[in-house]
């Protein structure tokens, strides 16, 4: 079963998020924190981090950097998502080194695609 970690400040986002991903039969962990992630990613060994671009503390895109940084061999496959225009978000995801992008305003499904097309092996 794929592991997902999600990473959004928006708590209804988030909830909306955990749920279509475990209906989509993925094992989910949801969080607000930032702070914290390379632990918890070592801790729960997700295939896949979900990070929202637009957090208050700390980007997305500098997030992943960190992860990258923190975990250069192991880190998981890593996927920003944002509201944010799309050509920028993918500026933000080419920058920062993510695996893929996927904005918010394309829904769900397309957010499941991208996982399902990370997660092939």
């Amino acid at each position: 079963m794929t592991r997902i970690l999600v990473v959004d400040d928006d708590p209804s986002l988030l909830e909306l998020a955990r749920r279509r991903l475990e209906l989509e039969g993925f094992h989910v962990t949801a969080t607000s924190e930032t702070l914290g992630t390379t632990r918890r990613i070592r801790e729960l060994k997700p295939d896949i981090v979900i990070m929202d671009q637009q957090m208050p503390a700390l980007s997305g895109s500098s997030l992943l950097k960190v992860i990258r940084e923190a975990m250069p061999q192991s880190a998981p496959k890593l996927v920003l998502y944002s509201n944010i225009s799309e050509s920028e978000l993918a500026a933000k995801a080419a920058e920062s080194g993510a695996d893929g992008y996927v904005c918010k305003s394309d829904g769900m499904d397309k957010l499941i695609g991208k996982i399902r097309e990370l997660t092939k092996k």
